[in-house]
């Protein structure tokens, strides 16, 4: 199916379908057919779309009339006319949601726009030009590969179901959160961008939804609602996150739908709900700098954005598209590899550690002190400059503070000629002072 989404803003993105009575199903019917021949025979002339309970016909090109929806029960109402009115309704029912009725949806929609054109190693890197547009503070390197690792992860949940290529399993592990003290920097515009919001209104307005979704500072308070999110959307932000992660319960809940796989949902004329594929990928916004109060989190992945987000590329739907074209390209070239690796997941944890709350006197530590592997301060030393500076935490706080310090992996301590170094140095200290200083007989170490 070719789609069209260069079309103006009154005009249809598919081809146009060549059905002469949109009233009318294209064919008379006879129920004298079987039901399989019968449901075979309809499959050439209609699809349905489950999630808003739509059919559209299709020409025999196979292009779909995109203008003209009809709902469920019109569909029945057609059936009638066209030769089934002794049938009953289940069985009409069944007849149009048989496994022989192609299935699409705004997803389908959206993989068959990304599939018209490959990207390859010779195309423009728009993954590396996008992460450079977001004005991120850190190594661009490191936000590079993570970035592109969470757009990989992405498609594959968004769209394995699709793109026949995609046959490992894919698993969602984090979610990316864009953080500025300043408002206005575009945190939450660039996600509206990224995620294609609109593109299915180009497509066919008809169809009543979009890929990408909102809440603020909490999921909805409908279940049914968030559940229809995870299992239709492209992209789902969260603004104000850090309102869900300083909620002990909204966090549990918020940690468990970051991983989760799936959600309730409902088929065309199904009564029950079953679960469905998630197919959504979460992202976040924030003006909290210290959003997070666990050090050791993996699930969390904020960047601060440190001016206002460029959209001169953002704004140009070819390069949106080129993003998810390159993620596509890369997932294919890497496989298994393109989601996100144990290793991976450390790489995320030390990059989120600055936006950790801290105390006072954890802020003093962190800029009065450093990692050193050939420390030699004492854990006294480090006591007696917090209370020089009017800070008396317990030792098992200090001790915490100190971890924070040490980069995941590394020990806090060392030992030589018997005697204990915490492994930090002042900021300011000098080489030779590292190497000079003694630690003091009886100093106590807490670890």
């Amino acid at each position: 199916m070719s789609i069209n989404i260069n079309s103006s803003e009154d005009a249809q993105g598919a081809l146009p379908a060549k059905i002469e009575n949109r009233d009318a199903f294209p064919v008379k019917l006879s129920d004298y057919l079987s039901e399989v021949e019968l449901s075979k025979e309809m499959s050439k002339y209609i699809v349905r779309m489950d999630s808003q309970g739509l059919f559209f016909f299709k020409d025999s090109n196979g292009n779909i009339d995109f203008a003209n929806a009809i709902r469920a029960n019109d569909m029945l109402m057609l059936l009638n006319d066209a030769g089934l009115k002794k049938l009953d309704v289940l069985t009409k029912k069944n007849l149009v949601t048989s496994r022989w009725i192609e299935r699409i949806s705004p997803l389908s929609l959206l993989f068959d726009v990304i599939a018209q054109e490959d990207w390859n190693d010779y195309g423009r890197d728009y993954i590396s030009q996008f992460v450079k547009d977001l004005k991120l503070e850190g190594n661009f390197e490191n936000n590079r590969y993570l970035w592109t690792k969470y757009l990989t992860t992405s498609f594959c949940v968004a769209l394995a179901g699709y793109d026949k290529k995609i046959i490992w399993n894919s698993f969602p592990r984090v979610i990316p959160i864009l953080v500025s003290k300043e408002t206005a920097r575009g945190k939450t515009g660039v996600m509206k961008k990224l995620f294609l919001d609109g593109i299915i209104r180009k497509i066919s307005p008809e169809i009543g939804m979009e890929l990408y979704a909102e809440s603020f500072g909490d999921f909805p308070d409908d279940k049914k609602e968030t559940d229809a999110y995870f299992t239709n959307c492209f992209g789902l932000n969260i603004d104000d996150i850090d309102k869900m992660i300083i909620d002990k319960r909204k966090n549990g809940k918020l940690k468990a739908r970051i991983t989760s796989t799936s959600a309730g949902g409902r088929d065309m004329y199904a009564q029950s709900i079953s679960n469905a594929k998630r197919t959504v990928a979460l992202v976040g916004t924030s003006n909290n700098e210290e959003l997070l109060s666990e050090r050791t989190e993996t699930r969390y992945m904020p960047f601060k954005v440190t001016d206002n987000i460029n959209f001169d590329n953002l704004d140009k739907l070819e390069f949106v598209l080129g993003i998810w074209r390159q993620a596509r390209y890369l997932a294919h070239q890497l496989r298994e590899e393109s989601q996100f690796t144990s290793s991976d997941l450390r790489l995320v944890m030390d990059n989120a550690k600055q936006f950790t709350y801290r105390k006072p006197f954890e802020r003093f530590l962190e800029d009065e002190y450093e990692f050193d592997s050939y420390g030699v301060l004492t854990f006294t030393e480090i006591k007696e400059s917090l209370a020089a500076n009017s800070f008396y935490p317990r030792d098992r706080e200090i001790s915490t503070a100190i971890e924070k310090i040490i980069p995941t992996g590394e020990v806090v301590t060392r030992r030589s000629s018997g005697k204990y170094y915490i492994r930090v140095t002042k900021k300011e200290c000098t080489e030779y002072t590292k190497e000079t200083r003694k630690v003091k007989a009886g100093d106590g170490l807490p670890f």
